[in-house]
């Protein structure tokens, strides 16, 4: 989840400094290696019924109302998480492709990185 948001500061950094296909293969480097991870994942998760819950930080704690900044992973979570990144995945070719020629690009594939990091932040949030 979080190499999504590396290659995304990758890609933002370098991007100006680097050709189109070179700030394409940095961020679609990171997101293969989050779609493995996540399959790795679903098929760690896949024969239990645990939950994993990671609180980060209490963000709101107002009498009887208690909003934490967790993850948490279960199948379904992990499933979503396989599904999101696949189509992710799929999404992040056809622009690469798509946006080659493009000056911009760089610009473009951080925007679709990060767009792509805070859909697994949605997905995840406890």
């Amino acid at each position: 989840m979080f190499l999504y948001i590396t290659g995304s500061y990758l890609a933002g950094l370098f991007g100006r400094y680097l050709r189109s296909s070179e700030t394409a293969i940095i961020t679609k480097t990171c997101l293969f290696l989050s779609l493995i991870t996540s399959c790795f994942a679903f098929y760690k998760m896949a024969p239990s019924k645990e939950r994993l819950y990671i609180r980060l930080l209490i963000w709101i704690n107002s009498g009887i109302l208690n909003i934490d900044w967790a993850f948490m992973f279960d199948i379904l979570t992990v499933f979503l998480c396989v599904v999101t990144a696949l189509i992710s995945a799929l999404v992040h070719l056809h622009s690469t492709e798509d946006m080659s020629d493009d000056p911009n690009s760089a610009r473009f594939l951080l925007c679709l990185s990060l767009f792509i990091f805070f859909t697994f932040i949605f997905v995840t949030a406890g």
